[in-house]
């Protein structure tokens, strides 16, 4: 795939809703915590679309915040009422499920340098290429929040090449 790679910048964010953010395919968005990304999932689930977090944050914050949709705790325990994902073929599993659902679906994905830690950066890029395709031909949209801080400059330059990029303005 040799399209040109579209970079959001802080300038272009309007509110919640970013210029130029596709309704489908995999969004890349740099921020240190997932602000941002929790913001934009949660007002496209106010419009209409189904939600999944997948996450490492407490998931009865992420169900508050994101104001409906499923949450998944990525890791090998969650609180009772909640399920939990630990192997990255249970997430490959558990998007393509929710994502093949009728109706529109966006699925944040907020845990990558966890994933990164507890295999390796290869494996990592490997499960966003392939969810990346699959939200693609499914219509539905994946939002990765990474730091750029726990990444080397190569891995972000990878994983840049799979998704639109979006710089929110840092919280102040």
């Amino acid at each position: 795939m040799d399209e040109e790679r579209i970079v959001i910048e802080e300038s272009e964010l309007v509110g919640e809703s970013p210029a130029g953010l596709p309704e489908r395919g995999c969004v890349v968005v740099e921020e240190e915590k997932p602000r941002w990304c929790v913001e934009a999932v949660r007002g496209l689930v106010d419009r209409g679309s189904r939600g999944l977090v997948i996450t490492r944050m407490d998931p009865r914050e992420a169900r508050r915040l994101l104001g409906g949709g499923e949450v998944l705790y990525l890791g090998m325990g969650a609180p009772d009422g909640v399920s939990s994902v630990a192997r990255l073929d249970e997430v490959v599993r558990s998007v393509r499920s929710f994502v093949s659902a009728p109706g529109r679906s966006v699925v944040l994905l907020d845990g990558l340098e966890y994933l990164v830690h507890r295999h390796t950066f290869a494996q990592a890029l490997k499960l966003v290429q392939d969810l990346s395709e699959m939200v693609l031909f499914r219509g539905a949209l994946l939002v990765v929040p990474v730091s750029p801080r726990a990444l080397e400059a190569r891995e972000m330059a990878l994983l840049e090449r799979e998704a639109v990029v979006v710089r929110p303005a840092p919280a102040r």
